[in-house]
This record gives C-alpha cells, structure tokens and sequence, in this order.
C-alpha cells in the first residue's frame, strides 16, 4: 500500500524500502514478490540501478514454464 495508494500523496516510497527490505531479509532475498516489492521501492526512491538489480533476480526466481508469473514481473 505504501508504493501503490490513491491518491498518490498517500505513497511512502521511504517507509516502503525500509519494509521491503526486512520482508526480503526474512526470505533470505529468495520469494519474487518480494523481491518484486524492493525493486519498485528502490525504483520509486530514485534508485533505479537497485530497481533493475532485484526485478531482475526476482524474475531469475520464477520457474522457466511459469510464462504468466515472468511476464508479470
């Protein structure tokens, strides 16, 4: 909710990060949506490098015949 709340003025891409990033430490950086999750907060915080660093391992996660789940990350 904190990356994707309406109105927008209502998002706290910060506060996301910090979560995202204790979600993914919980996971040992290994569940896609949560990977998913850090790579748009670090992308909405500007860190668009990061962004592309997590999308893509959160991709690398998700099983080759899984088409449907890639493609949506």
């Amino acid at each position: 909710m904190l990356l994707t709340a309406e109105p927008a003025d209502l998002r706290d891409p910060e506060e996301a990060l910090k979560w995202a990033l204790r979600g993914n430490e919980l996971s040992n950086y290994e569940d896609p949506d949560n990977l998913d999750t850090l790579a748009r907060a670090y992308f909405d915080t500007g860190d668009v490098a990061r962004a592309v660093e997590f999308q893509t391992r959160a991709v690398d996660l998700v099983p080759a015949d899984d088409s449907d789940t890639r493609h949506e990350l």
